[in-house]
């Protein structure tokens, strides 16, 4: 096996074997990684490389060894590495100072970090893990990114629907920058009804306690008698009749009024809550345009365009908090504060429901998803689940229900999507409605049914249907599958499995088992368009209706072709 890396200090040689050069499915897209990243750090700042500085290439779904030698006499070499299940066997040699570690990355792609330490001593290296399926540099890093934006997106139009904010201009709607889109129009409505706000401002009543001179106090009021009764005051002592010596000063509370009012202060703590989330989503944007300008070229120009989008909506946020009605804010208020002005008075009403909405709205966008080393199967049905409902919404034009997949929580929105747990979102159009979850369960006499994703239909008088979907993060290039369908894809196996879907899910209904999935496709990572004449699996779904499609962000045409002919035409249940 060859030696890919071999480093030496003064305590430890490391040395990482195993395949050298891409794997089989990476040469079937034709494309070959850049030059991989590599850290390596010392705790007495002294290591040398051997056979070269060139990095290695690591590959998902890949074994590799690790042979670490101490060179202290005595001292047993320790592997760190924070996820123990990427050691997959460890071996010690004994009386060597040798520890062999079998290392396994399955489905795990980004930045892998070990350690290993003797003594007190530890060489630190950050190596690259490529994927085998995909272009690690576009799309990889597009699925990373779209689940962001396409939670934002959904977010935002819960939102949208749930405070009644004013619409959203459709005909940009579904291209890349239709968080952007959205987003813009709430800060547009935000700075109409702040603005307003700050030309007819509600005023309080301020007390404050000043010196007054006798003549110009009227009446005994609570804070003349107090001032009387305690000898408060200053200046020389007057005799009044009935009252008795009194100073010719006394400290009373004046009215005034004031802008320093809790509205406007809940107002400026929501304004900077706001402005914080859209400089921290630049930065991410600013490491974005970064990294893509690090390899070469300029950045994509969503990017870019994101980026200014982002920088006009910091920049109006900030005139916002500069306005004299935020100014004359002093302290801040918690989020949960409320009053019959703040949601009801003219200009108060609609900040206080777009800022309630962007508020909760932009946690999903500030939550920090570790993507350094991630199974790259669950961010693909992930990914899957949110893109699927994303398009369907667009080919119905419906209106989305996320009741079920959301919680609101202090810190803003919280997407209930995790591995094994169930979610569902529900799409209303004219005509009907259809419901997508996220790993349902059906409990058949033939056993446990469990497809990834399943789109419930239910069409104005036609009975219930189920369209099945498997998201599979796999890809067979066998020269055998190629001959056979065309294209590399879907594993057969996959496809296989909707054919079991379809026979085997049939609940009771009227005290009869009936079969309702009437249709099912694998999605698999693929970059191009498949027509059928391409794919047979494509060609299958159109002569059977099961098969598989390719899907990824920027590859979806197929599935959205598909999914909008599905709702638009009678689904009905076959015979």
């Amino acid at each position: 096996m060859p030696t890919l890396l071999s480093i030496e200090t003064q305590y430890v040689t490391v040395d990482i074997q195993g395949r050298d050069g891409p794997p089989s499915t990476l040469a079937a897209l034709g494309h070959l990684p850049r030059k991989p990243h590599l850290a390596v750090e010392s705790t007495d700042g002294d290591f040398t490389l051997i056979g070269g500085d060139d990095p290695p290439a690591l590959y998902e779904e890949s074994v590799y060894w690790f042979v670490v030698q101490s060179k202290v006499a005595g001292s047993r070499p320790l592997i760190v590495q924070r996820d123990p299940s990427l050691i997959a066997r460890s071996d010690e040699l004994a009386d060597s100072g040798i520890v062999a570690a079998t290392v396994v990355y399955r489905r795990q792609v980004g930045l892998s970090k070990w350690g290993f330490r003797v003594g007190e001593q530890e060489l630190s290296l950050e190596l690259e893990v490529f994927p085998a399926k995909l272009d690690y540099d576009v799309d990889y890093e597009a699925l990373v990114d779209d689940v962001a934006d396409v939670k934002r997106v959904l977010a935002l139009e819960y939102f949208r629907g749930t405070y009644r904010l004013g619409s959203v201009d459709r005909s940009k709607v579904g291209e890349p920058l239709e968080w952007i889109t959205i987003l813009r129009q709430l800060i547009v409505d935000l700075e109409r009804s702040v603005q307003q706000v700050n030309r007819s401002p509600q005023r309080s009543l301020r007390y404050e306690r000043q010196l007054t001179p006798l003549h110009q106090i009227r009446g005994a009021t609570p804070s003349v008698v107090r001032s009387v009764t305690r000898g408060e005051g200053v200046g020389e002592l007057v005799d009044i009749s009935g009252v008795g010596k009194v100073h010719a000063q006394l400290p009373v509370d004046r009215a005034t009024d004031t802008l320093d009012t809790f509205e406007h202060r809940w107002l400026r703590s929501r304004l900077r809550f706001v402005h914080a989330r859209l400089l921290g989503l630049r930065a991410e944007q600013d490491e974005r345009v970064a990294r893509a300008q690090s390899r070469g070229g300029s950045a994509p120009t969503r990017l870019t365009a994101e980026q200014g989008e982002l920088t006009d909506m910091v920049r109006a946020l900030e005139q916002l908090i500069k306005l004299p009605v935020m100014e004359a804010a002093t302290v801040e208020v918690s989020a949960s504060f409320t009053s019959l002005q703040l949601q009801s008075g003219i200009g108060y009403g609609e900040a206080y429901r777009v800022l309630t909405a962007l508020s909760s709205a932009l946690g999903v966008a500030s939550e920090a998803q570790p993507y350094s080393l991630s199974d790259l199967s669950e961010l693909y049905e992930v990914w899957c689940f949110l893109k699927v409902i994303q398009v369907a919404r667009e080919v119905t034009g419906a209106e989305v229900d996320l009741s079920r997949v959301l919680t609101t929580a202090s810190a803003g929105l919280r997407f209930n999507l995790v591995k094994g747990a169930r979610s569902s979102v529900t799409l209303r159009f004219p005509g009907g409605q259809v419901t997508f979850t996220y790993n349902p369960e059906y409990r058949m006499p033939t056993g446990l049914q469990r497809p990834d994703i399943v789109a419930k239909v239910r069409l104005t008088g036609l009975p219930e249907a189920i369209i099945a979907l498997d998201a599979k993060y796999r890809l067979d290039a066998s020269t055998q599958y190629v001959a056979q369908f065309g294209s590399p894809g879907a594993p057969i196996d996959a496809v296989n499995a909707l054919h079991r879907y379809r026979d085997a899910i049939r609940p009771l209904i009227d005290g009869a088992r009936t079969p309702i999935v009437v249709a099912g496709a694998a999605l698999f990572p693929w970059q191009h368009p498949l027509s059928a004449r391409d794919y047979g699996l494509r060609r299958s779904i159109d002569e059977v209706g099961i098969g598989a499609l390719p899907f990824l962000p920027n590859n979806v045409s197929g599935v959205a072709e598909w999914l909008g002919e599905l709702l638009a035409m009678p689904v009905g249940v076959p015979a």
